[in-house]
């Protein structure tokens, strides 16, 4: 099965997102405008197919700040034409392969690492939502040349509905889309706090095809049990880390994005995970990967590769919500998900 993508308005349905179950408003149009393009994608492909688009291969820096505190020095991204991704950042290092829908973390002091994949049955019913709305129709904001390659820009506002006591909350996304880099090459993501969080890429260098070994957990590695936080780090009943916000996703034809948040809590303290959920705009979806009620919760969000995209590039948006609980108190956290289809 190939996704397709047609010249028409689009009106995707809405559901609902739990922690507690909030109403959606009906309807969203997306505005296709000049932008539409007729195109075909795979619907869940392991493989490249003959004749079928490849991922442009390119090695860059990644810089991302939040407030006035930066990620320091910047970390160093590869992708190879087969869609995989090495992200390296200190002694961490994040590898994805779409066509297996496999993300390692590697841990290069500990050399130990963590395997997830999309393909892995989960625990328990995930609480949450598909085909939900919650970005406004793209305002465009022209096109430019950032880092030596052209690049298209967008805003969005995001918001995820009341839930818990906590009211609705509005995200400002803007991004710059370089279809010739298949990557947003800058992306700014602002809440209600007026606290900024800036994912931008330099030293661009494009048809760069990275070591196939690049992508291999290296020989003399252990697999580790995730980690759990110990000792209360900020003024809360249960502090509450939950990592990456946003996760940015990149799927290129047969190569579909996937990738995970874990959200960690105190045990020390009785704290542990009572609830969670997830909307997803389509083409995404996720599932969580861990029962509750330990001090840890991890979910995955993943393109399902479904067609009906009105124009290339596609910008789908989810939301995953996590509760922790001590027995009195409750904290909770989100994690914004962010996904580019790009033009095969």
């Amino acid at each position: 099965m190939r996704r397709t993508t047609w010249t028409a308005t689009v009106v995707i349905g809405l559901t609902t997102l739990l922690v507690s179950p909030p109403a959606y408003a009906d309807g969203h149009n997306a505005n296709v405008g000049q932008h539409s393009v007729a195109a075909s994608r795979t619907g869940g492909a392991s493989a490249t197919l003959p004749g079928a688009a490849k991922a442009v291969p390119l090695v860059a820096d990644q810089q991302t700040t939040r407030g006035s505190a930066n990620s320091g020095a910047p970390s160093r991204l590869y992708r190879d034409s087969l869609g995989r991704t090495r992200l390296e950042s200190g002694s961490l290092v994040t590898i994805t392969d779409p066509a297996t829908g496999t993300t390692v973390r590697l841990d290069r002091s500990t050399q130990t690492y963590q395997r997830l994949t999309r393909n892995a049955p989960s625990p328990r019913p995930a609480a949450g939502s598909t085909n939900a709305t919650l970005a406004s129709t793209p305002r465009q904001l022209g096109t430019t040349q950032m880092q030596g390659v052209r690049v298209e820009g967008r805003s969005y506002t995001v918001t995820v509905p009341a839930r818990n006591g906590r009211p609705a909350q509005s995200r400002d996304v803007s991004m710059w889309l370089s279809a010739q880099a298949q990557l947003p090459v800058e992306l700014r993501v602002a809440d209600g706090t007026g606290i900024e969080f800036v994912q931008s890429y330099t030293n661009i260098r494009l048809g760069v095809e990275p070591a196939a070994d690049l992508f291999q957990v290296p020989a003399g590695y252990r697999e580790a049990a995730p980690k759990r936080v110990t000792g209360a780090r900020i003024n809360e009943p249960c502090p509450l880390f939950n990592a990456p916000d946003p996760l940015v996703l990149n799927s290129y034809d047969f190569f579909l994005g996937s990738g995970a948040v874990l959200a960690t809590t105190d045990p020390q303290i009785g704290c542990f995970f009572a609830a969670d959920g997830a909307a997803f705009e389509y083409p995404l979806s996720g599932f969580p990967t861990t029962p509750l009620g330990l001090p840890f919760d991890q979910w995955v969000a993943y393109d399902t590769g479904g067609g009906g995209l009105p124009f290339l590039p596609w910008v789908a948006f989810g939301d995953i919500a996590f509760l922790a609980f001590n027995g009195s108190d409750t904290t909770t956290k989100d994690s914004l998900v962010i996904l580019t289809v790009w033009c095969c």
